[in-house]
């Protein structure tokens, strides 16, 4: 898959495509059916594929103090897309310049222009242009007066409830990592580097390597089972979320015991994935009640990972 722009996008660079267009936050099953009927556009027609995003997300230019938090990062982003295998991911960069183009402007600059587009595949919702001011109704009369097909797909649903990013956000924000991953079409992860802790973890003999996570959403507070991915091992995990109440709180941080592992991991970069809730986070009066629960905690996540490796319920794109 070819990672583009607009500025390093000669005019040459295709001479025909299908197109689909979306922010793709978190690529879930919706963007990823989207994206296919792209891709199966383009082989029956012999042209290119290309999945079209922009970065930032459009809300840091238009409300910039109610960003939503990103469910993927943009380098996970794209190798989710790339799994698709479609042809190119164009990511364009959502600045005054974009958000001042009118629909028509938009529909003639970028898709006939510059991806000479000859079908677009958009969801039911889409929306393009200044203002907002495209929708599909708009896109329908634009392709048809330039001879461009289109595919509109209509809502993905599960269990009665739309697909959508917001509520993979909801999901992940309450602990529901199981209902996130059924939207996903897998489970969700997280990538962080080590960095130094405060050896707590180690104190009460359950080591713990200390993430530093950007650019994608850290599901809430609790324990969760999990796999952790370091270079190309997989272990298993129990992993913390929270502010330890039990030492006096602090800042919420990402914390994961890895079992039957012993090393130094600090400056490595590692991706855990997010197997099952465990249990809400809670202030024990003890020390030796917190041990004991860790010990527990990490049976659970020992027997969830076993299970997930032998059989996994979604899989994990790492």
């Amino acid at each position: 898959m070819k990672i583009l722009t607009i500025d390093n996008l000669p005019d040459s660079q295709f001479h025909a495509t299908a197109v689909t267009i979306g922010n793709f936050d978190g690529v879930h099953i919706g963007h990823q059916r989207l994206i296919r009927i792209a891709v199966e556009e383009a082989h029956q027609r012999q042209i290119s594929s290309v999945a079209m995003t922009f970065h930032p997300h459009p809300a840091a230019f238009f409300r910039p103090d109610q960003i939503p938090a990103t469910i993927s990062s943009r380098f996970h982003k794209e190798r989710l897309i790339a799994q698709l295998n479609v042809d190119a991911l164009l990511t364009l960069r959502f600045d005054a310049h974009l958000a001042a183009l009118t629909p028509e402007d938009y529909f003639q600059y970028i898709l006939l222009e510059k991806l000479c587009t000859r079908v677009i595949c958009v969801g039911y919702d889409f929306t393009f242009g200044k203002n907002r001011a495209g929708n599909v109704r708009v896109l329908l009369e634009m392709a048809e007066r330039y001879d461009v097909d289109t595919r509109i797909l209509e809502p993905q649903r599960i269990h009665g409830h739309v697909v959508s990013s917001t509520r993979i956000r909801e999901f992940l924000g309450r602990g529901l990592v199981l209902e996130a991953a059924e939207l996903l079409g897998r489970y969700h992860v997280l990538h962080g580097d080590v960095v130094t802790g405060d050896g707590i973890g180690q104190r009460l003999g359950y080591p713990t390597v200390n993430l530093d996570v950007q650019g994608e959403l850290i599901p809430g507070p609790g324990i969760y089972s999990g796999l952790a991915r370091i270079n190309n091992d997989v272990l298993a995990c129990a992993i913390y979320i929270g502010t330890r109440p039990t030492h006096g709180g602090g800042a919420p941080r990402v914390e994961a015991h890895l079992l039957d592992f012993s090393g130094d991991l600090y400056q490595h970069r590692i991706t855990l994935a997010f197997l099952s809730f465990i249990r809400p986070e809670e202030k024990f009066e003890s020390e030796q009640s917190l041990i004991r629960q860790i010990g527990a905690d990490c049976n659970t996540a020992r027997e969830d990972a076993i299970a997930c490796l032998q059989s996994p319920t979604f899989p994990i794109i790492w």
